[in-house]
């Protein structure tokens, strides 16, 4: 059984030069538009996590500030135990919220990891403006001491709202230099309206971005369009040309066709004779 040649597709039909020429257009626009695309998305990026580092920096050293001179407060008495009474008396502790966690004496002679469960609450405010969980608290402050340094962390209150934890590790009176932190002093700050401003910023920055790229492509489409013109331009004169020529050949082609087809002058008379001279 032999197959038959299937009949040509017109979804694959070859281009037209015209065709060809209007398509590389459109590949020129979108590639400058990716261009753009790419170059404006990663600045776009890299200025939304500049922003999300700076306003955290920002208010790490305001509430460093804070906790560094709620700590000149802070006392020993001659056992060795902490007192918080003159920070009680001078700074309100409720609002922003001072949490005083202590590192027990066991713990402070053992060279392992402090466990934010090992840790001992001295002091956290009773009614603060911010309620944040003693496991969060905990968190921050055996980050700080066992960094051996002051250390931020994100975190949420119980009704959920966005705040920002800064533990600062503290150390007892004539502390030898590898001596561990005594303890950490933990505040707590909203950063609602901080976090709504980086949002408004990425919006508008994602905006502008997504603008910008439909402009590009804009400016991609009326430059290529003005590169390809006068290709574009030659190929519709070759055309025009093509087309009379064909025109001008079909005529005389068709006339000749007319007259090959057309019985000539004579030739019936010629054919009568010769039948009646048989």
């Amino acid at each position: 059984m032999t197959g038959s040649a299937r009949p040509p597709s017109r979804r694959f039909r070859p281009l037209t030069p015209t065709a060809r020429v209007r398509r590389l257009r459109r590949r020129i626009t979108l590639l400058f538009a990716l261009t753009s695309a790419v170059g404006l998305v990663a600045m776009a990026a890299w200025t939304v996590r500049a922003d999300d580092v700076r306003w955290r920096d920002q208010l790490d050293r305001t509430m460093s500030a804070d906790t560094n001179w709620a700590l000149g407060l802070l006392e020993t008495d001659e056992d060795g135990r902490l007192d918080a009474g003159v920070l009680l008396d001078t700074a309100g502790t409720a609002c922003p919220p001072l949490h005083l966690l202590s590192v027990p004496p066991y713990a402070a002679r053992d060279a392992r990891r402090i466990a934010p469960a090992d840790l001992v609450v001295e002091h956290a405010p009773r009614e603060p403006c911010l309620a944040v969980s003693g496991a969060v608290v905990r968190r921050a402050a055996a980050a700080a001491v066992n960094a051996d340094e002051e250390r931020s962390l994100d975190g949420r209150t119980t009704t959920g709202e966005p705040v920002r934890l800064l533990a600062l590790p503290f150390y007892p009176p004539e502390a030898e230099e590898d001596a561990r932190p005594q303890g950490a002093l933990v505040t707590v700050a909203d950063t609602a309206a901080q976090q709504a401003g980086h949002r408004r910023l990425a919006w508008r920055v994602t905006g502008g971005c997504a603008l910008l790229v439909c402009l590009s492509a804009l400016v991609g489409h009326l430059l290529s369009g003005r590169a390809v013109r006068p290709a574009l331009e030659a190929l519709d004169r070759q055309e025009s040309f093509l087309a009379d020529a064909a025109h001008d050949l079909r005529t005389p082609a068709a006339s000749l066709r007319t007259l090959g087809a057309s019985p000539r002058p004579g030739a019936g008379a010629r054919a009568r004779s010769r039948g009646t001279s048989r």
